[in-house]
């Protein structure tokens, strides 16, 4: 069972202060000492101290700035070590399968995923604006490991033959090729030797001034280091490294035998299964270490610096230097084939220069591969071929000014977000505003006309196409979406054709969302209602509300404060409406309470399954981010998981209570909970929430 209470280890990053002394002789006008800037902490919890190999646990960085919040967009740096476990990385972070990520903080707040696949104690560190902090996870097997099913089973071995001087690494390919699987999956590798032939001296013959060595020619049976394996049974590949051959052998071609053992019903023997080569001697398996640059021009030209091993076709035998002569054959998928410029002596290194990857500049970058191949095998890295501009990514619409206009259209409205354009010019990073993307008005269903975008795609201007051929009588609510090669972006509901205002209309009130705020005033309040023609004027009693938007049965508004005349008593106000253009007001008024600064009125759901990560919605008011959620059950307090928060909601996930548990099963638990704003210190207490013992599972 995962254990799910958070664990939090803070780190405050140093702060130098300089304090200086004053006496009565210190000049009044000598300047007053700069306030030395707040040390940032960053504390770092993880969901679970305990997992199972391949499950996602997540890592929560929490920066601050003294008692604030760092600003929104700050890095946070998660690591986790750099090792390789039989040949795989150990673990990753599952969003790009990295030891090392980086995210930016929103609310101060920055976090990751990540799993492992080796068993035992892992540590992952997050660290920004100089603070450090670290937490550990301890990862058990998910299953037992599986005996093979049956005896190994030879398929080929890759290269079959290479230099006699070894030190390269073959694979084999077969079936049973490993002792034991993990759910499905190679877990340990079978073992493999080489059935050598090695000569031994056998006698040594002394007559007078003549010495003879007699030898003799033994098999002897040399096992090989397993790099790396993989495999499901059916399909197995080892990756081996092939020894140095006798050196009294290494002036001729010989073959050997291959051995392979699983335990179960062998080991087997596979007759000249591989060749050594002498003499001329064949390049092993290639092997790159590194490729400078690991990227270039579409168009092609570039030179590239190939590194590694074996890096050639043949070594010549006397020297044991490379014959550059014979070229080896290196080519780009896609792209083509590559030129070979030059090639090292010692084969480690090769100089080459790109193809062009396409006769038309491309739309935007290649991932491709740079392959190496030699008469031992082949080996490929990736390589990206720019293009010279970048796709944007799926566009975000946060807003649109002004949000009504004419049904007739023809109005020129501007749409902010990010990513509103199609695409960005490598050399200026800017937009490239030849090529804008799509604005959609729905209703009516018609593209308008984009006739402005910023250069940093944050903001176009588009001209309102008409929504209706005919005047229409009620408002009509319009869905905006901007669409470019990588998506769609939409703001539903933001934008306003507004009515024929010649028909007058009287407003009818039917609810206030939320009907309570504090006196202060500043809440966020919508009325529904029908009749509301633009302009509106909205009154809380005598006082004025601030109008955000309106349509015929919407009107969002902020309340007005009324501490001037009720500083402290809880009132209730009545709320109208007006049609400013024929002075119709509402028939009907609606009771809005000024009362407390924060209060919770409610949660929904309010019962949960007590083993699962459970969203709820807390209502009520005066909410500010960052806020903290306890959730407390017979003594021991949890932290709940928050989603997000407004005014007057915060979404959360409730956390589990296993030790609720017994082995004698559980009952329903009533828990409490809390809301606090970090930044005010302000807590309230909000109504029970139950803990059922049926229900799903699910990960916070």
């Amino acid at each position: 069972m995962k254990n799910s209470t958070l664990f939090a280890i803070p780190l405050v990053g140093a702060a130098l202060v300089v304090f200086s002394s004053c006496s009565k002789s210190d000049s009044p006008t000598a300047p007053r000492p700069s306030p030395t800037p707040q040390a940032a902490s960053l504390t770092l919890t993880v969901s679970a101290t305990s997992a199972v190999t391949g499950e996602a646990v997540e890592a929560r960085a929490t920066v601050r700035q003294g008692t604030s919040p760092v600003p929104d967009g700050t890095v946070v740096t998660f690591t986790l070590p750099n090792e390789i476990c039989e040949g795989v990385p150990c673990h990753s972070f599952l969003d790009n399968n990295e030891f090392r990520v980086s995210k930016e903080t929103r609310a101060g707040v920055a976090s990751a995923l990540w799993t492992s696949v080796k068993v035992g104690d892992v540590t992952v560190t997050a660290s920004s604006s100089g603070a450090t902090a670290s937490a550990q996870v301890r990862f058990s097997p998910r299953v037992q490991p599986v005996p093979a099913a049956a005896a190994p089973r030879f398929f080929s071995i890759t290269p079959s033959s290479g230099s006699a001087r070894g030190g390269y690494t073959a694979s084999i390919s077969g079936q049973w090729l490993c002792k034991s699987y993990l759910r499905g999956v190679c877990h340990s590798p079978a073992d493999v030797t080489l059935r050598q032939v090695f000569k031994v001296v056998e006698r040594v013959i002394i007559e007078g001034n003549r010495r003879e060595v007699i030898y003799r020619e033994v098999n002897r049976d040399v096992a090989l280091r397993v790099r790396a394996f993989s495999g499901e049974g059916t399909n197995d590949t080892l990756v081996v490294e092939i020894p140095e051959a006798d050196p009294a052998y290494l002036d001729q071609s010989f073959k050997v035998d291959l051995v392979l053992a699983n335990g179960v019903g062998g080991p087997i023997t596979v007759v000249n299964a591989f060749m050594y080569l002498a003499d001329l001697l064949q390049a092993g398996y290639p092997q790159i270490f590194t490729v400078t640059p690991d990227s270039g021009t579409w168009q092609g030209g570039d030179e590239v610096l190939i590194t590694g091993q074996d890096l050639c076709v043949y070594y010549w035998t006397s020297s044991g230097t490379c014959a550059t002569s014979i070229l080896p054959f290196v080519w780009f998928t896609p792209g083509g084939d590559a030129e070979v410029r030059w090639l090292s002596p010692d084969g480690r290194a090769v100089r080459v220069r790109t193809p062009r990857v396409d006769i038309d500049p491309i739309s935007r970058d290649w991932e491709s591969y740079l392959t190496f191949s030699n008469l031992s095998g082949q080996v490929s890295r990736p390589f990206k071929f720019r293009a010279d501009f970048v796709l944007a990514e799926s566009p975000t619409i946060f807003g649109v000014s002004p949000n009504q206009g004419s049904w007739q259209g023809g109005e020129e409205v501007t749409v902010s977000g990010v990513n509103l354009c199609v695409r960005f010019l490598r050399s200026s990073g800017l937009c490239d505003t030849t090529v804008p993307p799509a604005v959609r008005f729905t209703p009516p269903g018609a593209d308008a006309m984009v006739t402005w975008v910023s250069p940093d795609g944050r903001a176009l201007r588009v001209t309102t196409p008409r929504a209706s051929v005919a005047p229409i009588t009620q408002d009509i609510e319009s869905s905006i979406s901007v669409t470019n090669t990588a998506g769609t972006g939409n703001l539903a509901n933001s934008f306003v054709y507004v009515a024929n205002r010649e028909v007058a209309v009287t407003p009818v009130l039917h609810a206030l969302s939320p009907n309570a705020g504090p006196i202060e005033g500043g809440t966020r309040v919508t009325i529904y209602g029908t009749g509301f023609q633009y302009p509106v004027q909205v009154l809380f009693g005598d006082r004025e509300a601030q109008v955000v938007s309106s349509n015929f049965n919407q009107i969002v508004c902020i309340a007005p404060s009324i501490a001037a005349t009720q500083p402290t008593t809880p009132t209730t106000v009545d709320v109208s409406v007006k049609n400013v253009l024929t002075g119709k007001t509402s028939s009907n008024t609606l009771p809005y309470r000024y009362g407390e600064a924060m209060f919770v009125s409610a949660i929904t759901p309010n019962t949960g399954y007590i083993l699962g990560w459970n969203n709820a919605t807390i209502y009520g008011q005066g909410f500010v981010a960052p806020v903290q959620v306890l959730v407390t059950v017979a003594g021991l307090t949890k932290e709940a998981q928050v989603l997000s928060v407004s005014g007057t909601s915060i979404q959360v996930k409730m956390p589990p209570f296993q030790e609720a548990v017994s082995g004698q099963g559980c009952t329903p638990v009533v828990a409490t909970f809390s809301v606090t704003n970090i930044g005010s210190n302000l807590r309230v207490t909000g109504p029970g929430y139950t803990y059922l013992c049926s229900g799903g599972i699910s990960g916070p």
